[in-house]
């Protein structure tokens, strides 16, 4: 019996974890905050003429159904690539601002991936995070909150029967919590395995991995033109050695709550610090973007409430009502 029970307690945490009702805010704020990051990335993706079009800087035409041979040599290169880079645009900012947000999201995932195998060139690591986000808010209701669809809802209600008063508490803008799920496992992943990676490299084995990596004029922003002083060599060493043992350790400190916070806390610090820097693209904030997605949806949902309703509480209405009947004041 001891054992069916831990099984059964272990099968409802499971359950739990993936199933859970939580408020769609933080849906819609992970939506906001994917497609914020996604605009960035892709306003990054130009001049068009260069990225976008076969006969800018692009993988040679041919291969697969070769619709990019076609293109080119119909003359219609730079058409195509601005028909391709205002369409996601359009699909990325409607998912920002929550406007057909299901289909816009839809759109925003296809066309990332039409765009990895357009030219990846001047792709970076974190388009690979925005398409693994966007398969994510997929299957979810992402325009239920913060959303422009939710402010036309009341106009589509009212072309339809009158329904039933939904339940107090408003349940219904709850929805399961298997695609943040989803997102968060993606995260930890991409850490834990970046973080073995690394140790395969002899410079991050010695601790010199940092130095390099911040004074090339490759990646570079500022020790390549203001060397780091060789007396505090040491803090780059220390840098290298905590950046392999925080993404190593990063899924397991996600278990607990306190070491969860730690976690997110140092991937902000660590993120903005390789923005400061380095040049690595929208990577940092595709990144950070992400991490909305560890948000606590009760706490959101708190944050975001505002209440505007003017009308007196439900046990007062009726004495306030009688009072204005009878003239009556109440009693000091």
């Amino acid at each position: 019996m001891e054992a069916v029970e831990k099984v059964e307690k272990w099968k409802s945490k499971w359950e739990r974890f993936w199933f859970e009702e939580v408020p769609s805010e933080i849906f819609g704020l992970v939506r906001i905050a994917i497609g914020a990051a996604g605009l960035v990335s892709l306003v990054g993706s130009t001049p068009v003429e260069m990225f976008w079009s076969p006969d800018g800087i692009a993988p040679l035409p041919g291969g697969g159904l070769g619709l990019r041979r076609y293109v080119l040599e119909s003359g219609l290169g730079v058409v195509a690539g601005w028909t391709m880079f205002l369409a996601l645009f359009t699909a990325l900012a409607c998912m920002s601002v929550g406007l057909f947000t299901s289909s816009a999201v839809i759109v925003s995932f296809l066309g990332t991936v039409v765009q990895a195998h357009w030219n990846p060139l001047p792709l970076t690591s974190g388009h690979g995070v925005l398409m693994a986000a966007l398969f994510c808010l997929i299957w979810a209701d992402c325009g239920a909150r913060l959303s422009i669809d939710e402010l036309r809802q009341p106009r589509a209600r009212s072309r339809t029967p009158p329904k039933p008063p939904a339940p107090p508490g408003n349940q219904g803008a709850r929805q399961p919590v298997w695609p943040l799920r989803l997102i968060q496992v993606q995260v930890a992943i991409i850490y834990w395995t970046s973080g073995l990676y690394k140790l395969l490299g002899p410079m991050w084995r010695d601790g010199s991995a940092v130095h390099y990596t911040t004074a090339q004029n490759v990646f570079g922003r500022v020790f390549h033109v203001y060397p780091f002083p060789a007396g505090f060599d040491w803090v780059l060493t220390l840098l290298t050695y905590t950046t392999v043992l925080w993404e190593i350790s990063f899924p397991f400190m996600l278990l607990n709550r306190i070491t969860r916070r730690v976690a997110l806390a140092t991937g902000i610090a660590m993120h903005l610090g390789i923005w400061a820097m380095m040049e690595v693209g929208p990577f940092t904030w595709m990144m950070l973007a992400s991490y909305v997605a560890f948000l606590d949806p009760e706490k959101v949902r708190r944050a975001l409430i505002i209440r505007t309703s003017t009308q007196p509480p439900p046990d007062t209405a009726p004495a306030a009502m009688n009072q204005a009947a009878t003239g009556s004041t109440p009693a000091a």
